[in-house]
């Protein structure tokens, strides 16, 4: 997952997943709030999960959300003109409408079994989590290019501002223009891609996609995609250099942590320990390389430095996941372990006071600070690693 607009395909992420009781001591709770509704300072989490249906439908032929489709409505005489990042997010947007819509591709997983394997850690990362949305599901695979063509116009419509100054009609023909990869790839069958999307400001909602998932795959990968499900729904800025931002080693360093320790305790995948030293020894599916054939290279590098998504001097799932995943193992031992302080207490506080002051507040030492610590953490030897997990 990327940002801004958090738009990205990934061939895969690293697969585990699972959950535990929060619990919070009374100086975090003055401002992460564990009620469903807006708390004195502004706080927001939602307890449970709403009542949705766990099914995944096919659209119907023409389909559409815009009822006079093929025709489109005329922008309006007062328009947004700036709608892809003129408008501003409040905390707690995400919970006016957490909903979860699931479409899929025409006779794809017919059995129903790759539907049963997401919706079960689905609704884990949900009771986890809390319910936010409007988030939108998509099943894609090669059984139906027409389908799959229905799918992505609706999910264009779906995305689309009415209010905006460009026309519906126009901002169908960029989306669809900019999907033609991901839909030649759900109808050619290429292996295994997965992203989380969010959408503008004007308009936030978030799809969750897949393209030619398999079975015994998506308990993780559901759980990794959850948490950034999370993520999304307090980011108040798609800006890098914003404080309402999170970077990458944050948000796919917490995604592969929280996939790796939810699956060791729910029996969904190996051991948290193995699978975070194996990470560190020999890599995972986002990078045969592991961390410490990367660090025997010597290459210098910074875990908040995003331009490695775009030069390819370094490959990002190395620092982004993998080390940003022990990253985060590092900061939940400085906390005794508790990583629904890492995990969901840190992220909800964000959009109220900021990255930087969330970050001290409840790790009690500033990011730079916490950078340097964690650059001497990593010429330690396999002991050091390892005791920071047990």
């Amino acid at each position: 997952m990327r940002l801004p607009f958090l738009k990205t395909s990934l061939t895969s992420t690293l697969l585990l997943s699972g959950c535990t009781d929060a619990t919070t001591d009374t100086a975090t709770t003055e401002l992460y709030s564990t009620s469903s509704t807006v708390s004195e300072t502004g706080g927001t989490t939602y307890t449970g999960s709403t009542n949705i249906a766990e099914v995944c439908e096919s659209p119907e032929p023409g389909e559409s959300i815009f009822p006079l489709y093929p025709i489109y409505p005329e922008v309006p005489d007062e328009c947004i003109q700036d709608w892809w990042r003129g408008c501003e997010l409040e905390p707690g947007y995400a919970l006016a409408e957490p909903s979860t819509t699931c479409t899929i591709t025409d006779g794809f997983d017919s059995s129903g079994a790759m539907q049963a394997e997401f919706w079960t850690a689905y609704n884990y990362g949900r009771d986890y989590f809390g319910a936010y949305g409007p988030v939108y599901v998509y099943f894609l695979g090669p059984t139906s290019e027409q389908s799959n063509e229905d799918i992505f116009r609706l999910r264009g419509e779906r995305r689309a501002v009415v209010d905006a100054c460009d026309s519906v009609e126009d901002q169908m023909g960029w989306y669809l223009g900019s999907a033609q990869e991901e839909l030649a790839a759900a109808n050619n069958g290429s292996p295994g891609m997965f992203s989380i999307a969010g959408n503008t400001p004007c308009h936030p909602i978030i799809d969750f996609v897949m393209i030619n998932p398999k079975e015994n795959e998506l308990l993780g990968i559901t759980l990794h995609e959850y948490t950034h499900v999370y993520q999304v729904a307090h980011v108040l800025s798609f800006d890098g250099e914003s404080d309402y931002s999170l970077e990458s080693w944050i948000m796919e360093g917490q995604a592969t942590y929280a996939a790796a320790k939810f699956a060791s305790q729910e029996g969904w995948g190996p051991d948290f320990t193995d699978a975070m030293m194996a990470m560190k020894k020999y890599g995972g599916n986002i990078t045969p390389m592991g961390i410490d054939g990367f660090l025997d290279k010597g290459i210098p590098f910074d875990l908040d430095d995003e331009s490695y998504w775009e030069t390819g001097e370094i490959n990002p799932g190395i620092v982004y996941y993998q080390l940003g995943a022990w990253a985060w193992a590092y900061l939940i031992d400085t906390v005794d372990g508790d990583y629904d302080v890492a995990l969901k207490f840190f992220i909800a506080d964000v959009p109220l006071i900021g990255k930087e002051a969330a970050f001290e507040y409840h790790f009690g030492m500033t990011l730079d600070m916490f950078f340097d610590e964690f650059d001497e953490f990593i010429l330690g030897d396999d002991a050091a690693w390892r005791a920071i997990l047990e």
